[in-house]
């Protein structure tokens, strides 16, 4: 939401309400200006919550205005089983999501640049009017896993925690989502589950780039249909089970003047 509603380098004002935050990490001075990014880039890498509560005043007006618009881009992405309650994340009943729903989000996630740049930083330098200091990536995954291209830890109890990680072999990215997992198991269990993928599965071209795909007639002349970027899944080893390509095409919305650019 931020990275689509605010510019990275605008600055943010400390409210007391946000320096104030329950267990605020960054100890932010009230009325000092904080860049976006940078807020941003706490907030992905520690949890924290003081940059969450600073952000969600500034795009969304007040916590509960921006809390408001999470819900409402939650639903448009389909996320049907999610519900905030709070931008920090602080555990509350009624605050819910589903590891399905997760996915999806990351699924829409990952095509934004400037999401994949914080989503992958393992440690960045934090600087206030006292000090600078380092903050690090919750996320261990990051110097336990060859690959690893992405990550976010957390969770209310040191000892239960969730953990989201991507990683990358052979141009195949993988994101692996573990909910409310051991913390002492949490790292092995996402580098199994990713070894399984790797394993057994592969990345594949369906349909390349420049081939023709079906001959449509408009107005009496011959258009061929020709996708414009490699169409690409993933599959099984040992079972590359497309046999068959069909495009489905709603012929009735192909209008004069068609160019190459026609979707």
């Amino acid at each position: 939401l931020t990275l689509e509603k605010a510019d990275q380098e605008a600055l943010i004002t400390a409210s007391k309400d946000a320096a104030n935050t329950e267990n605020a990490t960054l100890k932010l001075t009230v009325g000092e200006k904080y860049t976006v990014k940078n807020l941003l880039s706490a907030l992905l890498l520690t949890g924290s919550p003081d940059a969450a509560i600073a952000i969600a005043e500034y795009v969304g007006g007040s916590e509960t205005g921006f809390v408001a618009m999470m819900n409402e881009y939650a639903l448009g992405l389909g996320m049907k089983n999610t519900h905030f309650t709070n931008c920090t994340g602080v555990y509350d009943e009624n605050q819910v999501t589903t590891i399905e729903d997760i996915i999806v989000l990351m699924k829409y996630a990952l095509k934004n640049d400037g999401f994949n740049r914080i989503f992958g930083t393992q440690a960045k330098p934090w600087y206030d009017k006292d000090k600078t200091s380092l903050l690090t990536n919750n996320n261990n995954m990051f110097w336990s896993y060859q690959g690893t291209d992405g990550g976010v830890a957390g969770g209310f109890d040191e000892n239960v925690q969730s953990i989201v990680t991507t990683a990358t072999k052979n141009n195949m990215r993988l994101v692996c989502v573990l909910f409310d997992v051991p913390a002492k198991s949490m790292y092995t269990d996402s580098m199994n589950i990713f070894n399984y993928g790797f394993d057994n599965y592969l990345l594949g071209t369906l349909v390349y780039a420049g081939s023709s795909q079906k001959v449509v007639t408009v107005d009496n002349q011959s258009i061929n249909l020709v996708p414009v970027v490699d169409v690409q899944y993933i599959y099984p080893k040992g079972q590359s089970f497309i046999k068959e390509i069909k495009p489905n095409i709603d012929e009735s919305k192909l209008k004069p003047p068609i160019t190459k650019n026609t979707v």
